[in-house]
């Protein structure tokens, strides 16, 4: 039983992992033809990072990406939007210039499946300029993936070219650092 539990939530990690990459990367289009229409994104406009880090008990997943449109359930039933994230607890912060959008999803590390009973404190230090940002827990899901990307972020700004590390603390004793450039 707890190998199945293992692999199930292995999957439901690389399938978080997969879904942010190939997003980022233009992977996913409404039909074939799409891409041929869509506008080219710069570089900055999606260089960021996915990394993993690990506690006693967790597994925590760290993405720095766009900036992503949040919507409320009354939104999204209105809008039927097809990217973007669904808020289920708290409310996003709007797009603005420069926004990247820093989330951390946290996994039992037993069982591999995603734990939202601890709402973690995320932190971004961006050490090119020294500010320190903290970042909105707001619950969140994507809107086409739903409960499996069940994570915890928000829209912060933060130039390009920066250096930056992300703390994701879970309880006293347990969190988790990590670094990265974005472009």
């Amino acid at each position: 039983m707890l190998a199945k539990r293992l692999a199930i939530g292995s999957l439901i990690i690389i399938a978080t992992i997969s879904l942010t990459t190939a997003i980022v990367d233009g992977g996913f289009w409404e039909s074939p033809d799409d891409h041929l229409q869509a506008s080219p994104l710069q570089v900055s406009d999606v260089a960021g990072f996915t990394k993993i880090g690990f506690t006693a008990n967790h597994i925590v997943v760290v993405n720095v990406l766009p900036g992503e449109e949040m919507f409320s359930r009354a939104e999204a039933e209105q809008r039927h939007p097809t990217v973007g994230e669904l808020t289920l607890e708290g409310s996003g912060s709007p797009l603005a210039e420069n926004s990247r959008h820093v989330e951390a999803h946290v996994y039992d590390r037993a069982t591999g499946l995603p734990i939202t009973s601890i709402v973690p404190t995320i932190e971004v230090t961006n050490r090119t300029t020294g500010e320190v940002f903290e970042v909105n827990p707001v619950r969140m899901q994507d809107v086409v993936t739903g409960a499996p990307d069940v994570h915890f972020g928000d829209n912060i700004s933060i130039s390009g070219g920066s250096d930056i590390t992300v703390r994701v603390s879970l309880t006293d004793s347990e969190e988790v650092v990590v670094s990265g450039r974005l472009g």
